[in-house]
């Protein structure tokens, strides 16, 4: 229901895709990146081994695979920023590691998420440079983009605006999988009739299967009267350095780790898989 965060999406040699970014919650890390490599005059290194752009950031992923000079300055640039400012460690110790592979013979594959907006079921790519992934100079939800070719004002490519437009449907699965014989299809590979039916179906799958959850908290209420609305999620009132940092990194509530509590040593696997539900979970079950 928002723009997309602009990530470094990366992968070594197993082709697994992940991401990369660093959170604004504590500062502004781009800055104190630059600051970083400043500190131990490496700035110079970084202009030389990456494209130049402005702002400079997007020139760090534009080539792919990194070379080994480029994996060692970033992390050589990466661990500085960690160790002064404590707080990136959690968002970078991934990329590091597959940053220390790259200077060992690794190949690194980088590059920055396309600019975009998830809503009302759809997935809108806002126009952007193909080459560096930022943003073009236009006001977002015009009808019609140029056809003419433009200067990207950050790297200086020459691209169509409006070759780089698109809004599409957004459903919950990135591939299907017939039942029978195992073929596999991509959503745009079928009609719309045919992936609204199987978004109705998966959203009718997921209804039974919270329908579940719910008969077995309507259950543990009635083995234990005294609990109802006692255990509740406490997310967004937690300082909780983990917690936290998964809500950030916008991790769905369902996935977010917390931490162990003292439950009744009588308490069943049953009864403590509820309250592990309800506590990523807030609702009036009445």
């Amino acid at each position: 229901m928002a723009d997309t965060i602009p990530t470094v999406i990366w992968s070594l040699n197993d082709g697994k895709r992940q991401h990369f970014w660093l959170s604004f919650s504590n500062g502004n890390p781009i800055k104190e990146f630059w600051q970083a490599a400043v500190s131990i005059r490496c700035e110079r290194r970084l202009e030389k081994a990456f494209c130049l752009t402005q702002p400079f950031w997007y020139g760090l992923w534009i080539e792919s695979p990194l070379s080994r000079e480029q994996c060692e300055i970033l992390h050589t640039v990466l661990t500085t920023l960690v160790e002064s400012s404590p707080w990136y460690a959690r968002d970078a110790s991934d990329f590091l590691s597959a940053l220390k592979a790259g200077t060992e013979g690794g190949a690194v594959h980088v590059q920055m998420s396309k600019p975009g907006h998830s809503d009302f079921g759809c997935f809108t790519t806002f126009v952007h440079c193909p080459r560096c992934k930022a943003k073009g100079p236009f006001e977002d939800w015009q009808e019609e983009y140029p056809t003419e070719p433009i200067d990207c004002p950050v790297c200086g490519f020459e691209y169509s605006p409006a070759a780089t437009y698109s809004s599409e449907r957004e459903y919950s699965f990135d591939l299907i999988v017939c039942d029978s014989c195992d073929a596999q299809y991509r959503p745009k590979e079928l009609s719309e009739e045919e992936c609204e039916s199987l978004q109705k179906r998966r959203y009718y799958e997921k209804a039974i299967e919270e329908l579940g959850w719910l008969e077995r908290v309507k259950a543990f209420y009635g083995r234990y009267p005294g609990v109802e609305g006692t255990i509740k999620p406490d997310f967004f009132d937690s300082d909780d350095p983990n917690i936290l940092h998964q809500l950030w990194d916008g991790l769905p509530l369902i996935e977010i780790s917390l931490p162990a509590e003292n439950d009744p040593p009588d308490y069943s696997e049953e009864n403590r898989e509820v309250i592990d539900y309800l506590r990523h979970h807030q609702f009036n079950l009445a």
